[in-house]
């Protein structure tokens, strides 16, 4: 079980605002130093995740005012998730190393977020906790290690 540290919102750093928890996994360093180097995929800005975060939802427009965020969102108190296994997002460029998340309270913001205007059209909210963006291929030597690692914790 791991707790949350802060909520980050990202407004505008993309042509969309973004909004994440950042969470406290205490070993986060020892987690990406175990990533071959060769493995990584480092085009356009992906690469390591150097802070351990989960996305509550991407897509919303500039017309969304952090205050709106903040309504939602601020009536939450700290909470725990748990990890539950590592798994991939495969494309045709990269594999996306990352943690799967159990968690009701983040299922509860998701939803209370896409009360705003938003242009996600992902149907179903999969809580996760991306660890790296890795060369296509590569992810899957990765799983059982930190599957391993999750049970030591």
């Amino acid at each position: 079980m791991k707790k949350f540290t802060e909520i980050i919102n990202e407004s505008f750093t993309y042509d969309y605002g973004c909004v994440m928890i950042n969470f406290d996994i205490p070993n986060w360093k020892k987690i990406l130093d175990e990533i071959d180097k060769n493995d990584i995929y480092n085009e356009k800005g992906y690469g390591l995740e150097h802070e351990s975060h989960i996305t509550l939802l991407y897509g919303y427009p500039k017309e969304v005012e952090v205050k709106d965020i903040k309504n939602i969102i601020g009536k939450i108190d700290n909470f725990y998730i748990e990890l539950t296994e590592t798994s991939l997002f495969q494309n045709e460029l990269y594999d996306v190393l990352k943690f799967d998340v159990n968690c009701e309270i983040l299922h509860f913001l998701n939803s209370s977020l896409m009360q705003l205007p938003n242009t996600s059209t992902f149907p179903d909210y999969h809580p996760h906790m991306t660890i790296s963006y890795l060369k296509k291929g590569k992810g899957i030597m990765y799983l059982k290690k930190y599957d391993d690692e999750l049970r030591l914790n």
